[in-house]
């Protein structure tokens, strides 16, 4: 059964004796106070989900910006100098070391070899920094004779010093002089 009552601009309608709608007078109907405000509330919770997750977006992108310019301060006025401090005192010995850095400056690598030695990776011995792709770390990989670009260590960016990397390059001679000169058939291309 269908009771029809006009309040002024809303005309009630009862219906089956316990449901009421709300309809103004031009027909359009009114939306329960309850369930409208339930709606809002549900959307303003998505509405603030994604902002967190917008404003997180954007300060991982900050950061990770930050520490890219880091690194590559790092590597002008750390890493290449130290490097070529150490080409300095290896060259009288007849060892070459030379450094060099990637075009977007995120990785530096720093070869030091004495004659035709070759790393296990077919390059030749390095050092190499890098900062990792996905998170604000540096890692160290080490190639020598015997081993090719196992990782060595992960450190954060303030971390890198000149002594630093100069350990680093000071432990990759000990190990090649360990491993000693090339044999013949390495000389001769075989």
């Amino acid at each position: 059964m269908v009771e029809l009552h006009n309040f002024g601009v809303y005309r009630v309608i009862r219906v089956r004796s316990s449901q009421f709608l709300l309809l103004k007078a031009d027909r359009e109907l009114q939306m329960d106070e309850q369930l409208k405000s339930r709606f809002e509330h549900v959307l303003q919770q998505y509405a603030d989900v994604i902002k967190k997750r917008d404003a997180a977006v954007l300060r991982e992108k900050t950061d990770r910006e930050q520490f890219e310019a880091s690194f590559r301060a790092a590597v002008d006025s750390i890493i290449l100098p130290a490097a070529d401090q150490v080409k300095e005192l290896v060259k009288r010995t007849n060892w070459a070391c030379l450094a060099t850095k990637s075009d977007n400056g995120l990785s530096a690598k720093v070869e030091i070899y004495q004659g035709n030695m070759k790393a296990a990776t077919g390059e030749r011995p390095h050092i190499k920094v890098l900062a990792a792709s996905k998170a604000n770390e540096v890692q160290i990989y080490l190639a020598s004779q015997s081993s090719g670009g196992s990782k060595q260590s992960i450190v954060k960016v303030e971390e890198i010093t000149e002594r630093m990397v100069q350990e680093y390059l000071l432990g990759l001679i000990e190990k090649l002089v360990a491993e000693g000169p090339p044999d013949n058939a390495t000389r001769r291309g075989n």
